[in-house]
């Protein structure tokens, strides 16, 4: 169905900058220009195709914080892109959900076309310009349509690169992205597709989905949330079109298990190497709240075939996150993990690992590896102090002995009281028995004769 939605809450101009210096990025190292990252990667020579297929779908209407349009964004990514690639590097640009506005499933599932066909950005730069300068946000998102269509945009020969640039999942279904991607691959097609998500914080199911498109293919997924996230996440996106890779982080050697893991620093590109049967073992301190993002690039010097596994372990030794890769292609493959929906729950200290459980390799395998960590950490709630209960004052103990009330029980279990009755009892029986004995001798006294 279409996404028509409203504001996605309060998000700076600098996401939309930063998705632009995703696409230039990802453009320049396809030439064989190095990206300005920290870890900057060595292209091959020779640079083949570029294409961008963009998200033209109703919810692009969506404004970030400052009343910016996600499509006003995503246009000047784009132009930025077309002006900043050398003259002669192949691009062109693919839309879907640009054209059909009304409601019918079947027409707007079909709607996608390749608006500028893949030519030298000297050439074609004006003609993008031009193609997204009327485009407003209008249909449905048929992402695995346009990219079963984006298998016939591209020349016969050479390396072909896709970055497709998506606010949300597929609304159509058919034909499924993931399939669509893994269909060019069966297709004999060289083609490697990076995904850029525009602000899908809490979409669990377009990270997924654009996910696994890169997978696919062994291209990388990155967000665009704002320019501090995509800070760790270029050099991964530039190296996605570069033929050959090498490793140019600090050099690092890590534990070899979570006890002797080693301190690093995040937001420092580190270098490492690794080979079967073993593991790699790093530590950095985060706070309850905060995102965590690990990027990891192995070069593609070494045909590992399955796995290099790297996850993201919290202080009690829980996994919070992990992904794993195979290489059998040549090709510099990125990993990509990160801790979504509210960051990590314990504050303290944080593990990455990486492992290999290859089938064959022949030396160790480089990687470059970054850990990100973004965010405020959670507020504590502050507790509420408990009400202190007022001390009575000390009272002087009574100068005089205390008398026991009328009526109270000394212990036998006989009330007070009666031991009274009995008494007065007592005391009129004697008294009557008395005045008896008095009666008696004065009436002795009346009968007796002189």
């Amino acid at each position: 169905m279409r996404q028509h939605a409203t504001s996605s809450g309060k998000r700076s101009r600098t996401a939309l900058a930063g998705l632009a210096a995703v696409l230039i990025g990802g453009a320049t190292a396809f030439a064989g220009v190095a990206a300005p990252a920290q870890a900057s990667p060595t292209a091959a020579e020779g640079a083949g195709s570029l294409l961008v297929i963009l998200d033209v779908s109703g919810s692009m209407a969506r404004q970030d914080g400052t009343g910016t349009t996600l499509m006003q964004g995503a246009r000047q990514a784009v132009r930025a892109l077309v002006d900043a690639v050398p003259e002669e590097t192949p691009v062109g640009l693919r839309l879907y959900g640009s054209d059909y506005p009304g409601n019918n499933e079947r027409q707007g599932c079909t709607d996608t076309r390749l608006a500028v066909p893949i030519g030298a950005a000297g050439s074609n730069a004006a003609k993008v310009t031009q193609a997204m300068q009327g485009l407003k946000p209008t249909g449905f998102t048929p992402i695995g349509t346009a990219l079963k269509q984006a298998a016939g945009d591209f020349g016969p020969e050479g390396e072909r690169t896709i970055v497709l640039v998506s606010d949300g999942e597929d609304t159509c279904g058919n034909p499924d992205p993931c399939q669509a991607a893994r269909q060019l691959k069966r297709q004999g097609i060289d083609v490697r597709i990076d995904t850029v998500g525009l602000f899908l914080e809490g979409n669990r199911a377009a990270q997924r989905q654009l996910s696994c498109i890169a997978d696919a293919t062994g291209g990388s997924f990155v967000t665009a949330d704002d320019a501090a996230e995509l800070t760790s996440e270029l050099t991964a996106a530039s190296t996605r079109a570069a033929r050959r890779y090498e490793t140019s982080g600090t050099p690092i050697e890590g534990g070899t298990a979570q006890t002797t893991a080693v301190d690093i620093e995040p937001g420092t590109t580190y270098s490492d190497d690794i080979t079967k049967g073993e593991a790699r073992w790093y530590r950095f301190e985060v706070e309850e709240g905060q995102t965590v993002r690990v990027a990891l690039t192995e070069d593609g010097s070494v045909d590992y075939g399955c796995c290099v596994f790297l996850r993201l372990v919290d202080p009690s030794g829980n996994r919070v996150t992990s992904q794993n890769t195979y290489n059998r292609s040549g090709v510099a493959k990125t990993i990509n993990i990160a801790s979504y929906d509210g960051g990590v729950r314990d504050s303290g200290v944080h593990y990455v690992s990486v492992t290999m459980t290859a089938d064959d390799i022949n030396g160790a395998l480089p990687y470059d590896f970054t850990v990100e960590v973004s965010g405020e950490p959670t507020a504590e709630e502050p507790s509420e102090s408990p009400t202190p209960t007022p001390t009575a004052e000390p009272t002087e103990e009574p100068t005089e002995p205390v008398t026991e009330a009328a009526g109270s029980d000394d212990g036998s279990g006989v009330p007070g009281w009666l031991y009274a009755v009995l008494a007065v009892l007592a005391i009129a029986v004697l008294a009557l028995g008395g005045l008896v004995v008095m009666l008696l001798r004065r009436g002795q006294g009346g009968t007796s004769t002189p």
